[in-house]
């Protein structure tokens, strides 16, 4: 297996550093994984260049013991074997019963993030997914499967113990097969015949019923065992008519291009670098995996040669030193030739992309109000300050809380096809309360980590006081609901027309009594203020002493908009946008996610994504908008035409891209699509064409890295970004959103992977 392996790590290691230079390269993970030691190392498994290949750890260490694991087991009689096969079974599950126990969660496990080791959660979730102890009992489980068939058989004959199970001629040889199946009964005899059906059968109805029942890490722990071994037996006596199927000539032949497969997967997807799903990506796959086996694989296979271990020892002790030595000699130069990468502890590379984890729990100072569980730093939005050039964030500090009261006696009315109805009884009534502050601070543009503690943005008095919309009544359950926001949401930095760094935000107006209705229809206003910093550092505590953290010309704009039937609208048919409805005009719905940038020493917004509206801050008065532009983009349409159910919603204020020799000036934005609860983040670009602002066209999805749910608001993971800027000294393109409402996150890639997205 080496062979084919060292050469995917070799073609790994190249495509990182074509793609990431040499500031990407990490030798110590490399040693560990020239060595097949990544699964031992829990820090290790999941930073490593070819992580799929993890299995490799635990395989060679499972051949060694081979010889004396089937000595032991193959002398058990059929009930002792039943014992061990079921031990092999229960005794994952009830590990994992008691660890769910322990967490008082079944779904501990996902608090892990990918590439994060901080704590003990973490270490145990990747040994427990890795570690080459904990599939030991797999394959003990495959032995004692064999020595069961064996004996179910009746046969007096059992194969060597030199040779090995995955040895498929090897064990066809070994195992002798009696059709008869005498000594067997009749389920033992039904297995032998049909063991394939009845295996993929189980495994098929397993699979479609883990949609509606969770399953975790019971599967990966061997809760199919069962399956596999009644499937492996059924293979073997080729009686069952899928056994057969499998059996025709091209198929074996097939099964020898799965582990070249298997080591060139991820390598071929970075090279491919287009949509996962297309033919064209497999067919590049399987062609790379020919070439790997009959170049590589079967060669060596057919040299029977015992120096062939010894060789390809020294020959790797030749190149290892050869290969550290060049790359120290070229280490000094990295930086200069490449940006390092972040040194983050959650870094991934995505066909040319950064993406890293923003941390901040632990730089938030005593203006933020207290962590407490259940509050995450989400949705972050960063952007280089035009005069000192430093890169500045603002975050939004987001917890949920649920306050529930039952038994409340009411009557409730609705409209149904039928006429009005009403239903009356005890009703629940919950408000699920967001807790929302704004926070503020630098950061290293490099390793996107926080250079100061993060400052508590007072855009409201302390103790304000926030009108609260409606409830919504559910009259099929007797549910009223209602959500309740304490607080500003979604913060979003942008250049004003003086280039000067402003914020704009969503919040509900405030009121002078807690509780008080909203009297606009759609509640909440966008709201826009001035941010003063003076970046004075107080070099002694190493903070921002001097910074005021107070908004100023804070101003807001009542979240209005009109949509008229149809597609059929143009620009004279929208009026100024005031607190009256016009005749003939309906709301949809009350876009929160207002887009602003400027443009010709002038404010706007994008107040709507479909129909593509832009509005203008109206001269003099800051309050109020005017329609600038709205229509309905073509490519919007038609996916909605197939998506009925699917919304479009702003996401990070545009960026004004500079005119090139290629191309005129242009503005880079980002919106998302909703559709029952997932979000897909797309780039897009506009430009102002004839005094028209018309988008020019749309990229596809951001590849995003969607942590695991823990917020109750949310049905499965999302990604939202809230922000976008460019790295003035290498031209980089920053993403920076949250992830499923749990932490902030910064996707940065080069001008020439955005343009891949685009294409």
């Amino acid at each position: 297996i080496y062979p084919l392996y060292i050469t995917g790590l070799f073609s790994a290691l190249a495509l990182q550093l074509n793609s990431h230079g040499l500031a990407s390269f990490k030798q110590a993970e490399f040693i560990v994984s020239l060595a097949l030691l990544q699964a031992w190392i829990p820090t290790f498994t999941e930073r490593v260049l070819q992580p799929q290949c993890w299995f490799l750890s635990c395989i060679v260490p499972y051949w060694m013991l081979h010889n004396m694991l089937y000595r032991k087991i193959s002398v058990l009689s059929m009930r002792q074997l039943l014992h061990v096969l079921l031990f092999c079974w229960l005794a994952p599950l009830v590990l994992l019963f008691c660890l769910a126990t322990l967490f008082h969660n079944s779904e501990w496990y996902l608090d892990h993030h990918w590439q994060d080791t901080r704590g003990w959660t973490d270490i145990i979730v990747i040994m427990l997914k890795f570690h080459p102890f904990c599939y030991m009992h797999i394959y003990v489980f495959g032995i004692a499967t064999a020595c069961l068939y064996v004996k179910m058989e009746g046969s007096t004959t059992s194969y060597s113990g030199t040779s090995r199970l995955g040895d498929a001629e090897t064990r066809t040889r070994s195992l002798a097969v009696n059709q008869s199946g005498s000594g067997c009964n009749p389920l033992g005899i039904l297995c032998l015949n049909y063991g394939v059906s009845l295996g993929y059968v189980g495994l098929l109805t397993i699979f479609v019923a883990s949609k509606w029942v969770p399953v975790g890490l019971s599967l990966r722990l061997g809760f199919l065992a069962p399956l596999h071994g009644i499937t492996m037996i059924g293979m073997v006596r080729n009686h069952d008519p899928l056994s057969r199927f499998f059996s025709y000539g091209w198929l074996p032949a097939l099964g020898n291009l799965s582990y070249p497969q298997y080591i060139f997967q991820f390598v071929c997807f970075s090279v491919w670098g287009r949509a996962f799903a297309s033919f064209g990506f497999w067919a590049f796959l399987a062609a790379c995996s020919v070439v790997g086996y009959v170049a590589i694989q079967k060669p060596l296979k057919e040299l029977n040669c015992p120096l062939r271990p010894k060789a390809w020892g020294l020959l790797a002790m030749g190149i290892v030193p050869l290969l550290f030595g060049g790359l120290g000699q070229l280490s000094s130069y990295s930086e200069k030739m490449y940006p390092p990468s972040p040194p983050s502890f959650d870094v991934s590379y995505v066909n040319g992309a950064i993406d890293t984890r923003l941390v901040i729990d632990e730089m938030a100072d005593q203006s933020m109000s207290p962590n407490v569980q259940g509050s995450f730093y989400i949705n972050p939005s960063l952007l280089f300050e035009p005069t000192t050039q430093r890169l500045v964030a603002v975050v939004r500090k987001h917890r949920m809380r649920v306050e529930t009261m039952s038994g409340l006696e009411v009557e409730v009315k609705y409209l149904t096809a039928s006429g009005v109805k009403a239903s009356s009884g005890g009703v629940t009534y919950q408000r699920i309360i967001w807790e929302s502050e704004i926070g503020i601070s630098d950061v290293d543009p490099m390793s996107y980590t926080l250079l100061h503690s993060l400052k508590k943005l007072a855009v409201f008095p302390s103790q304000a006081s926030f009108c609260e919309i409606r409830p919504t009544v559910s009259p099929h359950n007797l549910t009223i609901g209602q959500l309740v926001a304490d607080g500003p949401q979604d913060p979003r930095l942008f250049i004003s027309p003086t280039s000067e760094l402003w914020l704009s935000f969503f919040a509900y107006p405030v009121t002078s009594s807690p509780g008080e209705a909203c009297s606009s229809h759609t509640g909440g206003k966008m709201y826009h203020a001035q941010v003063p910093f003076h970046w004075q550092e107080d070099l002694s505590d190493g903070v921002l002493s001097h910074i005021s953290t107070n908004a100023s010309q804070l101003i807001g704009v009542d979240r209005v908009d009109y949509h008229k039937h149809g597609p059929g609208m143009n620009d004279t048919s929208f009026p100024v946008i005031s607190s009256s409805f016009p005749k003939g005009y309906m709301t949809l719905r009350s876009e929160k996610n207002w887009l602003a940038f400027t443009h010709d020493a002038t404010l706007y917004y994008i107040t709507d994504m479909h129909p593509f509206t832009v509005t203008r801050v109206v001269n003099g008065s800051s309050s109020r908008v005017e329609l600038a532009r709205s229509y309905y983009y073509p490519l919007f349409t038609s996916t909605q035409m197939q998506h009925p159910d699917m919304v479009f919603h702003g996401g990070a204020n545009p960026l004004l891209m500079p005119a090139t020799d290629m191309r005129p000036s242009f503005f880079l934005g980002v919106f998302h699509t909703l559709e029952n609860g997932t979000y897909v983040n797309y780039a897009f670009e506009f430009m102002d064409v004839d005094c028209k602002f018309e988008i020019i066209r749309v990229s596809r999805p951001l590849p995003l890295r969607l942590s695991p749910k823990r917020d109750a608001s949310i049905s499965r993971p999302l990604g939202f970004v809230s922000g976008l800027t460019q790295h003035p000294n290498t031209q980089r393109i920053i993403f920076s959103y949250g992830s499923s409402n749990a932490e902030s996150r910064v996707l940065s890639m080069s001008l020439e992977t955005l343009e891949g997205l685009f294409t």
